[in-house]
Parts: structure tokens; sequence; C-alpha cells
């Protein structure tokens, strides 16, 4: 999954999140606009913490599939990115007790590491 697809699924079921990435404060982009898969997760972690309240059941359980999907290859820049960027920043956080029950095994297991 290239850095752009997780960008659009990430805007597909976070719309908001597009504005978000287009600030001129989000520091995870290069100057040329080019990013990584990484830095997508890593904004987004960002994005989801300071909103988390205010999404729905149904959000929740859309990120949840896309989590689960980008971890469902263990070893792979995908998966790593999703759990060090994504995950592990919401360790800790309240958001991460919301979104856990939605979250299959793989992430489940990431982030009862941090518990």
């Amino acid at each position: 999954m290239s850095p752009a697809d997780v960008h659009a699924r990430l805007v597909s079921i976070f719309p908001e999140f597009a504005g978000c990435w287009d600030s001129p404060n989000n520091y995870f982009r290069e100057s040329d606009g080019t990013f990584t898969v990484w830095s997508v997760f890593a904004q987004f972690s960002h994005y989801f913490r300071e909103h988390f309240a205010s999404f729905s059941g149904s959000v929740l359980s859309a990120l949840a599939r896309f989590i689960d999907e980008c971890m469902a290859s263990p070893g792979t820049d995908i998966d790593n990115a999703t759990a060090t960027c994504f995950l592990e920043n919401l360790a800790g956080h309240h958001s991460a007790a919301v979104l856990s029950p939605f979250l299959g095994r793989a992430a489940q297991d990431f982030l009862s590491q941090y518990v």
C-alpha cells in the first residue's frame, strides 16, 4: 500500500483529516510534498487524539478494519508504520481505550504492550 493509498483511505473515513494533512503545521510532509506511510500515520495520530471523542462507532469500526488490514502482513512497512506511528502514539491516551474494542487481535496485542 502506497503512502497516497493510506492517505486516501484515511480521508475516505475521516474527510476532515484532509484539512489537517494540508495544514502548514503538518511537519510530517516534506517541503516538496512527498511523504511516507509513517508520516501519514504520525499526522493522523495527532488528528485522532484531538478528535476521537466525536467519532461514531461506525467510523471507529471502519478505522479498525483499515488498521487490521494494514497489520495483516507482519513485518511489512505498512504493518510497522501502523503500529509505530499510529498505535504507539495512542498508547496510554484515552483515545486508545475508545478504539481498542473495535480492533482485531494484532492491533490489540500491540497496544497491550503499553498497558
